[in-house]
């Protein structure tokens, strides 16, 4: 009986090497059986696996190119080739190298998961879906291409299928903390919130450190109703991880929301490092104002976020007491005819025009905390907008022609909102209350058709975009009473001093507190909440006994 062969024995001691973790020593070895076997196919494969074990990505692409180069017809060589393709972010080398491994070997799961990986990182959801059945087919028990299939059902949009995919995994192996975290979420988006906080406290369970279960149970505890569960929660996401801006965010908006209107603002700070505001701050060169005596300081006050924010804080302005040319108000162009009176002031600048000189900023949503206003020093905000008596007048001759009394409608907010859907309420739902007797309906909703027959819709164009929100102004002017949900035109009729009922979801916006039906901001507005998520049927309910009262 002959020896092994040389190599044989050095690749089996070099193999012994790294499977025992001693990865200096079996580079090594690795090395110097290549230098005496150069031709070694499976010595160059097994040092591109070291190497990419060890993170350097490059060598290890070198390497197994030489594997490759010697032999071709391996699909294993493949199969790493295609994986630090994926690492690098090449994916269209990442997928043709997993395709030649399942070409070479159609039974090969691993190709086939990764296959699915790499199509699902490149947009190709379809391809990568049939890409993990296959490697499901091949190997039922494959945990690792159950969980990606979820992945992808989820990322579809197909919860319930996600749901499903996700609880064979966990059947399989209880202890996946991935698919905890992702069966949850999942919940938490098909509004099934009990569900949701029961599978979040089980992933923290496996993970109590881990700051994305702590996370999302706060976001999930909130959905609920239970803002002070969920600012405990979110206090342990910043304790395991005290840089989770996310964290901090959501924490300010629950204490906002709460009243607690100091201890939110720091948190609430955060919000520029998290979408969507995370590549939208300003890059001034100039000091962010600190709150300090301005002395002879011009000081530039920036819009941030959505029209209504503009149009309910822009009107703290006048609360910093200063001369109108030390104060700039920079904001989006179409609010610019409706916020004139604020021109007494500030100076107003459209967004995107020269801005004048000045010596320090601040964005907008951080003005309430530098005038140190809590919960119990809310200003009215009623007065300071006025609508344009010309365009009052001209509306009140157009609306002297409807009977009876005249409630102008708002049931859907802006799209660009990512919280729209939740935050309006489906028209069919308002049908009881085109049924009152006594009452015409006036439709301000942009772009859309009557929600009803006898809703009507004004024959004269109102607000063109060159004087956005002029013709809203001077309609909620003229009518007796406003219902919208919580958009824009909300912030414009409290901010007119118009009789106006807003329609809110079940976790409604910080300014709106949590569970009172009036507004500080707005004395004249009487909130209506949901009684639960997505109850807008409550909400209905409620509104038709007072109307027809």
């Amino acid at each position: 009986m002959t020896d092994p062969a040389p190599h044989i024995v050095s690749i089996e001691n070099a193999l012994s090497l790294h499977r025992a973790g001693r990865r200096d020593q079996a580079e090594a070895a690795y090395r110097t059986l290549l230098a005496a076997s150069p031709n070694l196919a499976d010595g160059w494969h097994f040092l591109a696996v070291l190497l990419q074990e060890t993170g350097r990505r490059d060598e290890a692409v070198a390497a197994v190119a030489e594997a490759i180069a010697l032999d071709a017809t391996d699909p294993f060589y493949r199969l790493t080739d295609g994986a630090l393709a994926l690492g690098q972010g090449r994916l269209d080398d990442a997928i043709a190298s997993f395709q030649k491994a399942l070409a070479l070997k159609p039974g090969f799961a691993a190709a086939a998961t990764n296959l699915g990986l790499a199509l699902q990182r490149a947009g190709k959801r379809d391809e990568a879906e049939a890409a993990q059945r296959r490697a499901l087919s091949i190997e039922p028990g494959s945990t690792l291409a159950r969980y990606n299939l979820g992945q992808l059902q989820h990322q579809n949009g197909r919860l319930a299928e996600a749901i499903a995919t996700y609880d064979i995994v966990l059947q399989s192996d209880p202890r996946h903390l991935a698919t905890h975290l992702n069966r949850a979420l999942a919940l938490r988006q098909c509004d099934r919130v009990d569900d949701a906080v029961e599978a979040y406290r089980a992933a923290i369970d496996l993970a109590p450190t881990g700051a994305d279960g702590w996370l999302g149970l706060g976001l999930a505890l909130k959905d609920g109703g239970d803002l002070d569960g969920a600012i405990d929660a979110f206090r342990a996401t910043i304790a395991q991880a005290p840089d989770r801006a996310e964290a901090h965010l959501n924490l300010g908006l629950a204490l906002l929301t709460r009243g607690r209107f100091a201890e939110a603002w720091p948190h609430y700070a955060r919000r520029w490092q998290t979408p969507p505001l995370l590549h939208h701050r300003r890059p001034f060169t100039v000091p962010e104002w600190d709150g300090s005596a301005l002395g002879s300081r011009r000081l530039l006050i920036h819009a941030e976020q959505g029209l209504g924010d503009t149009i309910q804080f822009a009107q703290l302005l006048p609360k910093l007491g200063v001369d109108r040319t030390q104060l700039i108000l920079e904001m989006p162009a179409l609010l610019i005819p409706l916020m004139q009176p604020l021109g007494a002031h500030a100076t107003l600048v459209a967004q995107g025009t020269t801005l004048p000189p000045f010596d320090c900023h601040l964005a907008l949503m951080d003005l309430p905390q530098r005038l140190t206003i809590t919960e119990a020093t809310i200003p009215n905000l009623t007065g300071l907008l006025v609508a344009e008596p010309q365009r009052v007048a001209r509306w009140q001759e157009i609306l002297a022609r409807v009977p009876g009394r005249r409630i102008a409608l708002c049931w859907r907010g802006g799209d660009d909102n990512p919280e729209n859907d939740r935050r309006s309420i489906p028209p069919a739902l308002l049908a009881p209350l085109f049924a009152l007797p006594g009452f015409s309906f006036i439709s301000l909703q942009k772009n859309a058709a009557s929600p009803h027959p006898s809703v009507i819709v004004p024959a004269e164009p109102f607000d063109p975009k060159g004087a956005a929100f002029l013709d809203s102004a001077a309609i909620l002017s003229s009518v007796d009473l406003a219902i919208t949900v919580d958009t824009s035109l909300a912030h414009l009729a409290g901010s007119l001093g118009c009789r106006t009922i807003t329609l809110l979801p079940f976790v409604a916006d910080w300014r709106w507190g949590a569970d009172r039906s009036d507004c500080a901001w707005y004395p004249t507005m009487r909130l209506v909440r949901q009684k639960a998520p997505g109850d807008w049927a409550s909400v209905v309910r409620t509104l038709v006994p007072e109307l027809g009262a």
